[in-house]
């Protein structure tokens, strides 16, 4: 899932993240994801704690604030073969790159404990990462919350919004459109220098949606008859 190699990123990160604090247009990577151009924004969020979909509040466990990553982006598939795809756990580390293992380790109705385990590279760095996320499936959400692993600290919401076919703006015969937004809160571990900048996990994002776009695009794909 999303955010995993950018929990690994915050090892390298450090605190400081390579970029001036109020400095937005330093975070802000333009890019092609699915059908549209996409926005990966990376902010620093200094001394405050937020949660994804909350206003910030004083982050007195949190010293440092870490930084926050948002991205829109629309897939040409149905919404269920997205969701299917952003919620393949099990099989993940079969389509996202650099991901080696990714395993669900218990279920319990529409919650989830899974491990991702691989290696991030950038440039001349490389850095190993784990990670352990409670994840809750919900009918247009997918939130995940880190237990253990690389970062401090990690949670995330995946919201989907209509289907271009359930808005009724979608002309008979034009392809499926789904779109969808996340957000991710990250601390990362502290003590650590900051080699590299929001650069490095604006390219892991794209990177990571544009491989999960991809998958769907294969699999909607291959179930047409």
């Amino acid at each position: 899932m999303l955010g995993l190699r950018a929990a690994a990123l915050a090892l390298l990160l450090g605190v400081a993240g390579g970029a001036q604090a109020g400095d937005d247009s330093a975070g802000v990577l333009s890019t092609q994801i699915g059908v549209a151009p996409a926005q990966v924004v990376v902010k620093r969020i200094s001394g405050t704690s937020r949660a994804p979909g909350d206003e910030a509040v004083p982050g007195e466990n949190e010293p440092g604030g870490g930084f926050t990553v948002d991205v829109d982006v629309r897939a040409p598939v149905p919404r269920r073969v997205a969701y299917a795809v952003l919620s393949d756990f099990s099989h993940m580390a079969a389509f996202v790159p650099n991901v080696e293992r990714s395993e669900v380790l218990a279920r319990e109705g529409s919650r989830l404990r899974v491990l991702q385990r691989g290696r991030m590279r950038y440039g001349l760095f490389s850095v190993g990462f784990e990670s352990i996320r409670d994840v809750e499936l919900q009918p247009d959400r997918i939130l995940a919350r880190s237990i253990s692993g690389t970062a401090r600290h990690m949670e995330s919401e995946l919201r989907f919004e209509a289907e271009r076919s359930e808005r009724g703006d979608r002309p008979d015969g034009d392809p499926p459109e789904t779109r969808f937004h996340y957000h991710a809160w990250i601390v990362p571990e502290m003590g650590l220098p900051p080699l590299i900048g929001p650069a490095a996990v604006r390219h892991e994002v794209a990177e990571q949606f544009t491989a999960m776009v991809r998958e769907m695009v294969r699999r909607h794909t291959a179930a047409r008859p």
